[in-house]
Order: structure tokens, then C-alpha cells, then sequence
């Protein structure tokens, strides 16, 4: 066929148009495998088996997964594993658990392949197991069954009745009233029945509306009335797309979604529309295979999940209704790594679980993994193949150009439509071929610098017709002063020529690609260069040097002064790479290498660094940009950090959230002229578009799990429990546990809480999970708790619980009558009021002579000298407040080589504190070496026994051995330990109450790498709490940033550089408290 001009001139552009979307756009909601990574749990994450057979969320937000082992509860911290104890009965009977449900009060019920049916009482954390009694008459009449034979496979617990409705294997239907305890069967077909019982099979029983369920037999879908006890056929034996029985139910709305061996289908109950999925060979937008396991349908994505027997996972977009096949072998980067997998879940914050045959459990947040990512392995099909490169350009052809920063150096070139990828000027003499940097002029012709041996930089150039670089030579040999002028950024000027910045400008090219090699005639009010430049319009450039930000209009070549009085300093305020973004108009940022971000307000002519007070997580930045809605992405030493302008909010993103890892490099960084931004790293490259970067604004929903008193702890497990919890005096010590459920990125959850009728103010705790108070006095208090998630929204309405602590005998209304009668008599005896008067002076001497001999004692207490041990620098402070307090450190030589290292806080003040102290250490003196948790144990028993009354000692105890530290507490601050291969600090929280609280106390332990480098810091709470003159506390987390910034210093150092930062943040302020530091680094 002759085609005619218009039709040829239609091809043509049509296939340039698809030739252009595919090289330049890589933005879309086009599904495909990699927009699904998921996260996997597994044994080492805290599950107690590798096998996900079942899951569900309560109405608290806990994640629930049955397992071939028990029940397994998520918190998004730790899994709390409910298994089988054959010596206490209740605990949850031994079986696979086929499903889980819960009822109107929250108790957990799950299903087994034993034949048991069990009951999780939430109040008190027991199991309750049942079983069904139809199932023994009939294997005793028939020995050819099978071993499930007439056991539970799927539950469902009416939410109004608390009615439990059991699908099962042969036989049909059952119920069981909770509150007579009978059990009802209903046969689906009694006509089915063998002179052996029923034969049938119930898949599932789910609810379709209120008195009405679904239920699922290999003989149909059923509907069943709960009020009239009948069924009703929905679709039977004789409907070839039901000939099977459902593997999978689901049910939302009018809608159902089932699964089966011969395929998936969705069938609306009001409309009687059936859509059907079924494999066709040769067609790869169809499903995998017709044996579906499992089906979920996404309302929010519109997304219909399938786990499809031996082929893995399919994901349908109902909207345009195609097909994503995730597979061992296409997705095995993403997560999936077999072929089998089972239920598939969403949570209230729309994650997709599944569950797995052998590989755990999967999660799929559609909101976590949003930065395109490669790395020298990753994606597996097409990588870098390469740990770390530096420099970087995109070329207006979306090739992406990397300096490579490995042995033999040289040019990376990446094409990600084609997936290709080219090297260049490996191994070249007299180069360092490690540091490069790229621009392309008017014409797609690429100039490449890199570094001489001696004879500073060497300018490579590739014409964009040619397949090489050719060496041009020596900068300075091409251009007098060539090498210190292009330390700027480089663009295109109005007229199409390539310049690169610096002090001195240089033309590289013209508008036609011709070589220039001059400086740039600089205009009056810019004789100090261009650093960084920011387009605003055609003509019109944003630029920043050393006397400024300026708008300068390329065509009248006319300068305006955007700053006044204003200096930049390159090294300082000013850095290699792009470091500028004006927005609006109104305000510039610029990043810093160590002084956090510079903002800028034009109107204001106000200078402001950005640092970590301000909330930035990292001061040494790199390279800057703003996507089309303004939001700023920086590169630096901790990730990837977002910072919104308008609302002046940081979050950084790390390798959790997909990028290449913490530290990134200078003149690493592009951005597209279609706004996708690059960032290169010492470990791989990350892509993506600031837009599609979404904040989770979910505030996370918060609960109070328990709380504990002296005698008691009462599980919670709610944000408002509707009673108020009295409590007697003496057990006035309370702590409390909460969470907050964001599945994200929970290890970034921050908390705050505040008792009401006690605190002014909202105590802000960070991560930390858990609130103590002691010796609260009587009266009525509300505890309140408030969190926020990995984005830094705040759920402020938090959780809530109400306490009255009840006097003691003392002051109660009839001790008040007492005192009234007592006053009354003491007319009589105001003859004596000298005696009285004189009295208080002989005691006031009395308690200034105990002081005295307390504080005397403390120091006594304290070691005279510092352990000398290879390899670890030991040091150890306590400033005492104005009395005499509990504070106390010590540290303990073993044979073995190994320290323990003590750090205690006891309460009260004076000789009591003293001799609470004294016990403690003398109780540490006497026994043998055990590791900390016992020895915390041991030391309460003899705490508890010498009962000082409401006198407690909280304790650490570090145990110091090798390359490991072993570490438990009772009731105190958190450990740190800076890690210095991260230039990290951990915070290591360790549940526990103080010493002599309790009876028979256990505590919690942990251990972890002590490496060369690594600093331990135990405290007392003197210094996070130490309030300044505005009343604010030190805090935790400014405590923990300090570590890491004195983290290459000495022990004694660094209690120095706390210390002075101490002693700043009170200004003269009175410190109520002692403040106690030990510090142990491994040297």
C-alpha cells in the first residue's frame, strides 16, 4: 500500500513521539513489576515460623498471622509469638492456624487443623480451646478418612451476638453460642450424606449483610439466613465457573471476589454481574494460571491481588484491566522469591500482606519505595555494575553520565530505555580519573574534567556524532586560568552557549556547538563570577557568588541585587555542586558542607543558617533542588533530606525508604528539564520526581498497652478505656506502655505524654515506648499520650487514661477529723513554743549534719580510681545537685579481662538515698559474675528484702567483654552507643523497674557489637532533664546528636564536651538533679 504524504508525515511523528515518551519520560502510573518491593519478615525479624497461613488486623491495629507453629502478633516493632505450652492449658492448641478473626470485645479467635477452634481473652492474654464433637463418631465408623476430617478451616464471629459460625471439612456449618456454649451444625445438603455423616465442605464463612453469611462449600456458594437457619443458593455444582471449591472469600460491600483451581471471579450480589479471570496461553495480559490460592481486591488502588498456586503473584488494574505477573524470576529484587504463596490482607493504612509458603511474611506499601534506585547489583536485570562513582550529568538524550570512582576510573554511560550501558577512558596515563565532572552544550556535545597527576585538570570532549571521548589537554593549556575558574555550575546562557561558572566564567561552546574557550564578560555588579545559577525566565538568571544573590538579565545584561550587605563564602556558606534554590521569588536556600542550610529572606535581608535545632538531620549537605511544588531534596551525609519551606518540616530518607544508602557526593546530582531529579552516592544512584514523594499524613493511631503498679499489671490494649483505675497509695510507682501503629517505618514513631494534675507540659520522648512516674501523691490524674508518624504527623489526639490514687491512712478525711481535735489541744501546750523553736534549730543542725555525712558518704562511695584495661578508655563524671542525691557509678575489674560498668539513680536524698546506695553496692561486691540481667535480679531480691519502704534504685549494668557489650536495666535511661564505621548513636531502650519494686523481677537484655571506635554512654536523667531558664529540657534526642558529634573524641572528652553543652543549656538555671555520665570507648 503507497502511502500518501499526510500519512507518512503522521507515522513519522507518531513514532518520534513514542521514541521521545519512552527516552525522556520515565514519570507514569504505568504498573509494572518494579513499582511493587516488598518487605519480608522472617524468623530473624521475630516470627516464630516461615510459614503465613493466615492474617488479620483488630480494631486496635495489631497484625495477626497464623502460622504452622501458632499465632504470631505485630506491633510493627517486635512479633509477640503465642504458641503451644503443653504445661499450661492456656496456652493456644498446637495446629496450624487456618484463620483468625475477632468479636465485638476484641478477643482474638482463630481456627487450627487439629479440629480446635480457640479463643485469645485480650483482658487477660489466655487461650480458651474448643473442639467440635461431630467429628469422632464419624472416623470411628470410618477409618478411611482423612486426618481433618471434620476439623475447623475458616471462622467468622458475628459482631452484634458475639455468635461464632465455623466453615469446616465434612462437616458443613457449625455455630457456637458463647454465652450457652452450645454447638449447632447445619448441613448445606443433608441429601449428600453418607450412612457415614455429611460429606461436605465448607471453604469459608464470611458476612455478606447483617443475619445473612457467605458460605463456600465444593458444592456451591451458599447464602445462609442466621434468623430463619436456611439456605440459599447463590451458585451451585451446576455453574461450570464453580465447579470448585473457593480457596479464597472475600466479601466488600454487595461485592464478592473468590478464588478457586479454575480461576478468580467477581460477582456483585445486587447487580448479579460476574466478571471472570482465567489463564489464555500465548496472552500475557491474562493471569499466570487458572489455580488461584488467594484474593484481595484494593478499593483505594483499584488493584485485584491474586497468589496464584506455583507462579507467584498477579496484580490486576481493574481500571485499564491489566495484568502485572510478579514471579521468582522477574521479581525476585522485589521480595519474591518462591512460587506458592497464601492470604493476601490490606491494613487500615492500605499495606498489602501475604502470606508466604517457606519465605516468611510480605508487606507491600504502596507509599514506602517511591525513589528509583540502582546499585552496583540492584535491579539484577540491569545495574550499575559499579560500587561508587562521582560526578554526574543526564544528557538531553536521558543519558545518564557517572564519573567512576574505582580502581581505573573512567566514564559511565547509562541508557535506561535501552538498558544499555558504555564505558569510556578507563585506565588513561596522567589521570586520576576518579573525580569527574560533565556538561553538554546546545548541540549534545558532552565536555567531561577530571583530575591530572600534576598538571591540574584534563578536559576530555565527545562530539554527539562521534562513539569516543578525545583527550583536548590541559585546561590551563586551552584557557590561562582554565583550572581554578570552573568550580561553578555549568548551563546554558540565553543565547545557547555553554558556560561553565566560577570566579571567572568560561564560554565552553556557542549555540552551534563550536569549541570558544573564553571568559565570560562579566557585568557590572557580578565582577565576583557566577557560583550556582538558577534559571527564573528565558532571559533571566538567579546567581549567587560571593557578594550575594543577584537577578541577572541576560539580554540588557542589567544586575539586581537581591541581598544587601550579604556575603557567601565559598567553603562556608557556598559549595560545589548546585547549591542554590530561590522560591517564589521571596526567599533562597543554599546548601553547606557543615553548616546545615542557608535561608535567605530578600524582603526581611535576614541570613539564617538551618541547623540541628531547627530539626535538619545532617549538616553536611551537597547538592539541592526544588521539584515543580517547591519542596526541597538535598543530598548529604544522612540520606536524602526533604525540607518543606513553608512549613519548615525536615525528614530525611534513608536506605529503609529505597535509597542507595547515607552519604552521597558533591557535583553528583542533575536535574531533567522534565524535573526528575538524580542523586549519586558513594553506594548507587536514586531518581525520582518530588511530587511523587508523598507525605504519609495519616496521623498513626495510639493506644496505652498496660500499665504497671507495684503489685499489678493491667493490660490496656486501648486508646480510652472507659474506667477510671483506682489505685492504692502504696503502689503509687506507675509506668505505663504505649504504641503507635504506622507499618511504614515504625522505628521512626515519635511519642510524647504527659501526666495531667503532674506535668505542665508534654514530655517529649522520642522513640522511647514507655512512661514512669514515682511517688505520684493522691488525687485524680489524666495520662495522656500522643504520637507521630515516620513523616512527623501527629496524631494530637492521642490516647487517654484516667487514675485516682487514693490517700493514705493518713490523709483521709477521718485522719482529718483527728488532726482537728490535735490542733484544737495544741492551744494548750503554745506555752511551749520556745521549746518547739528550739527544737527546730537543734534539728535543722541535725539534717545539715546528716547532708553533710550523706554527701561524704557518696563520695566514698564513688571509685577512687579508673580501671586501666587494653583497649578500652574509661571515664566517669557525677555533679551533685544542691542536696545530696542517689546518683552512684562504679565500675568492677573480672579476671577474665571482662568490666562491668554501674550507673544508678536511688530516689529520695540524704543518708537514705546513701545507704540504699551502699546496699547496692555491697550487693554487687558479693556476687559472682553473672550476666547483667541476673545480677539485676539477685540485687532486687536483696533490694526487696531490706524493704526501705518507698525507697527504689534504678540501675545499669554494662557488661564489657571482647568486641560485646551485654546490657540491662532497672528503670533507667537509655544506653548509647555510638557506632563510629556509621557515625551513628544508637539508642538502646531496656524495659524494667527500679530495684525493690517487685518480687521476683525479671529483666530484659540485650547484646550487641562493641567494634573499635564504638563509644557506650550510660546517664543518669540529670543531664536529658536538666531544664534551662525557659523551663525546656535538654532532651534525649539533643543528647544523642551530641554523642554522635563528639563520637571521634576521648571517654574524658567527651563527658568534657557534654558537660560545656550542659552548662550552656542551664545558663546558671538550678539543675534539680544529679547529673551522671560514664563513658567506655573502644580504643
Amino acid at each position: 500500500m503507497k502511502l500518501k504524504p499526510h500519512q507518512f508525515k503522521r507515522i513519522i511523528f507518531t513514532t518520534l513521539f513514542l521514541i521521545m515518551s519512552a527516552t525522556f519520560s520515565f514519570k507514569g502510573n504505568a504498573q509494572k513489576v518494579s513499582d511493587f518491593i516488598f518487605d519480608t519478615y522472617l524468623i530473624k525479624e521475630g516470627m516464630s515460623q516461615s510459614t503465613s497461613m493466615s492474617i488479620y488486623q483488630d480494631k486496635v491495629g495489631y497484625i495477626w498471622v497464623g502460622t504452622q507453629s501458632g499465632v504470631d502478633r505485630f506491633d510493627g516493632y517486635t512479633f509477640k509469638q503465642y504458641a503451644h505450652d503443653l504445661k499450661n492449658d492456656q496456652t493456644r492448641s498446637v495446629g496450624w492456624v487456618l484463620d483468625i478473626t475477632e468479636d465485638k470485645d476484641g478477643n482474638i479467635w482463630t481456627v487450627d487443623n487439629q479440629g480446635h477452634f480457640s479463643k485469645l481473652n485480650r483482658a487477660s492474654d489466655q487461650w480458651t480451646n474448643f473442639t467440635l464433637p461431630f467429628r469422632d463418631s464419624l472416623v470411628k465408623n470410618n477409618k478411611s478418612l482423612r486426618y481433618n476430617f471434620g476439623t475447623p478451616r475458616s471462622i467468622y464471629v458475628d459482631s452484634l451476638t458475639n455468635q461464632v459460625w465455623l466453615g469446616t471439612n465434612g462437616v458443613g456449618l457449625v455455630s457456637y453460642n458463647t454465652i450457652t456454649k452450645k454447638l449447632t451444625q447445619f448441613l448445606v445438603h443433608p441429601e449428600a450424606a453418607t450412612k457415614y455423616g455429611p460429606q461436605e465442605r465448607v471453604g469459608q464463612v464470611r458476612s455478606l449483610s447483617a443475619n445473612k453469611l457467605i458460605v463456600a462449600t465444593d458444592q456451591g456458594v451458599q447464602t445462609f439466613d442466621t434468623k430463619t437457619n436456611k439456605f440459599a443458593t447463590l451458585f451451585n455444582s451446576k455453574d461450570s465457573l464453580f465447579l470448585g471449591l473457593p480457596t479464597d472469600l472475600k466479601i466488600i460491600g454487595p461485592t464478592i471476589y473468590v478464588a478457586n483451581q479454575y480461576g478468580a471471579y467477581i460477582y456483585n450480589t445486587k447487580t448479579g454481574a460476574l466478571q471472570t479471570f482465567k489463564h489464555e496461553n500465548g496472552n500475557e495480559n491474562s493471569i499466570a494460571s487458572n489455580n488461584v490460592n488467594g484474593i484481595h481486591y484494593s478499593a483505594k488502588s483499584n488493584y485485584l491481588w491474586l497468589s496464584i498456586i506455583g507462579e507467584g503473584i498477579d496484580v490486576i488494574n481493574l481500571t485499564n484491566n491489566k495484568v502485572v505477573h510478579l514471579n521468582k524470576y522477574n521479581a525476585k529484587d522485589n521480595g519474591i522469591t518462591e512460587s506458592n504463596y497464601e492470604n493476601i490482607f490490606e491494613d487500615k493504612d492500605h499495606n498489602i500482606w501475604v502470606g508466604t509458603a517457606i519465605s516468611g511474611l510480605l508487606k507491600y506499601d504502596p507509599g514506602k519505595r517511591v525513589f528509583g534506585l540502582m546499585t552496583k547489583t540492584y535491579p539484577s536485570d540491569f545495574n550499575l555494575g559499579i560500587n561508587s562513582s562521582w560526578g554526574m550529568m543526564v544528557d538531553s538524550k536521558g543519558i545518564i553520565w557517572l564519573g567512576e570512582y574505582e580502581t581505573g576510573g573512567g566514564v559511565l554511560a547509562i541508557d535506561r530505555v535501552h538498558k544499555t550501558k558504555k564505558s569510556y577512558l578507563k585506565n588513561v596515563n596522567g589521570t586520576t580519573l576518579r573525580n569527574w565532572k560533565f556538561c553538554e552544550d546546545n548541540k549534545g556535545n558532552i565536555f567531561a574534567f577530571t583530575g591530572s597527576n600534576s598538571n591540574g585538570l584534563v578536559v576530555f570532549y565527545k562530539a554527539s556524532n562521534s562513539a569516543e571521548f578525545k583527550k583536548l589537554g590541559y585546561a590551563n593549556d586551552l584557557l590561562d586560568q582554565f583550572s581554578q575558574s570552573v568550580n561553578g555550575s555549568s548551563f546554558l546562557n540565553n543565547k545557547k552557549e555553554l558556560i561553565v561558572g566560577g570566579p571567572h566564567p568560561i564560554i565552553l561552546a556557542d549555540s552551534n556547538g563550536n569549541r570558544i574557550f573564553k571568559f565570560v564578560d562579566l557585568p557590572k555588579g557580578l565582577e565576583k563570577g557566577f557560583f550556582d545559577v538558577q534559571r527564573k525566565s528565558k532571559d533571566e538568571l538567579y546567581v549567587v557568588n560571593e557578594d550575594g544573590i543577584f537577578l541577572f538579565n541576560e539580554s540588557n545584561n542589567k544586575v539586581v541585587a537581591l541581598t544587601k550587605n550579604m556575603k557567601f563564602l565559598p567553603g562556608e556558606d557556598i559549595y560545589s555542586g548546585p547549591t542554590l534554590q530561590v522560591i517564589d521569588g521571596k526567599m533562597a536556600f543554599l546548601a553547606t558542607y557543615g553548616n546545615g542550610l542557608v535561608k535567605v529572606d530578600f524582603e526581611k535581608q535576614t541570613k539564617v543558617f538551618l541547623t540541628l535545632e531547627d530539626g535538619i538531620p545532617n549538616l553536611f549537605l551537597y547538592d539541592i533542588f526544588a521539584g515543580k511544588d517547591n519542596i526541597l531534596w538535598i543530598s548529604s551525609n544522612y540520606g536524602i533530606i526533604r525540607y518543606n519551606p513553608y512549613t519548615n518540616k525536615f525528614r530525611s530518607f534513608g536506605p529503609a525508604e529505597g535509597v542507595q544508602g547515607y552519604e552521597f557526593n558533591t557535583n553528583s546530582a542533575f536535574m531533567t528539564s522534565n524535573n526528575e531529579i538524580f542523586y549519586n552516592g558513594v553506594l548507587g544512584l536514586n531518581y525520582f520526581y518530588s511530587e511523587d514523594i508523598k507525605v504519609d499524613t495519616v496521623p498513626p493511631t495510639v493506644i496505652i498497652q498496660k500499665f504497671s503498679t507495684r503489685d499489678s499489671t493491667i493490660y490496656i490494649e486501648a486508646a480510652n478505656p472507659n474506667s477510671t483505675f483506682v489505685i492504692e497509695y502504696k503502689n503509687n510507682n506507675l509506668s505505663f506502655d504505649f504504641i503507635a501503629f504506622n507499618f511504614r517505618d515504625a522505628l521512626k514513631n515519635q511519642y510524647a505524654y504527659k501526666m495531667e494534675g503532674y506535668d505542665e507540659d508534654w514530655i517529649y520522648a522520642g522513640t522511647r515506648r514507655f512512661a514512669s512516674y514515682t511517688n505520684l501523691r493522691e488525687g485524680n490524674y489524666t495520662f495522656r499520650v500522643k504520637a507521630a508518624n515516620s513523616d512527623g504527623i501527629w496524631n494530637e489526639k492521642g490516647a487517654s487514661m484516667s487514675i485516682k490514687i487514693l490517700p493514705p491512712i493518713g490523709r483521709t478525711w477521718y485522719a482529718y477529723l483527728l488532726y482537728v481535735i490535735l490542733i484544737s489541744c495544741s492551744v494548750y501546750f503554745f506555752s511551749k513554743y520556745r521549746e518547739k523553736k528550739q527544737f527546730k534549730k537543734l534539728e535543722d543542725d541535725r539534717k545539715n549534719g546528716e547532708l553533710a555525712e550523706a554527701k561524704a558518704l557518696q563520695e566514698r562511695l564513688l571509685p577512687k580510681t579508673l580501671p586501666v584495661i587494653k583497649n578500652l578508655d574509661i571515664a566517669g563524671y557525677l555533679r551533685t545537685s544542691t542536696e545530696v542525691g542517689g546518683d552512684y557509678y562504679d565500675f568492677f575489674e573480672q579476671p577474665d579481662g571482662s568490666l562491668y560498668a554501674i550507673c544508678g539513680d536511688a530516689t529520695g536524698h540524704g543518708t537514705p538515698s546513701g545507704m540504699l546506695v551502699s546496699i547496692t553496692k555491697a550487693g554487687i561486691i558479693g556476687l559472682p559474675q553473672m550476666s547483667p540481667k541476673d545480677m539485676l535480679h539477685e540485687l532486687n531480691r536483696v533490694v526487696k528484702k531490706v524493704d526501705l519502704g518507698i525507697l527504689r534504685m534504678s540501675l545499669n549494668i554494662a557488661l564489657v567483654k571482647d568486641n560485646q557489650i551485654t546490657l540491662s536495666s532497672a528503670g533507667m535511661p537509655p544506653y548509647f552507643i555510638y557506632r563510629a564505621a556509621t557515625n551513628t548513636t544508637e539508642e538502646i531502650q531496656l524495659s524494667g523497674v527500679p530495684l525493690g519494686s517487685f518480687n521476683d523481677v525479671h529483666f530484659d537484655q540485650t547484646t550487641t557489637a562493641f567494634n573499635q571506635g564504638d563509644i557506650l554512654v550510660i546517664i543518669s536523667d540529670g543531664l536529658p532533664e536538666a531544664p534551662n531558664l525557659a523551663g525546656e529540657l535538654f532532651d534525649y534526642q539533643k543528647l544523642q546528636d551530641l554523642i554522635t558529634t563528639y563520637g571521634n573524641k576521648t571517654a574524658q572528652e567527651v563527658i568534657d564536651q557534654l558537660m560545656i553543652e550542659a552548662d550552656a543549656w542551664l545558663s546558671g538555671n538550678h539543675n534539680p538533679d544529679d547529673i551522671t555520665l560514664v563513658v567506655i570507648k573502644h580504643q
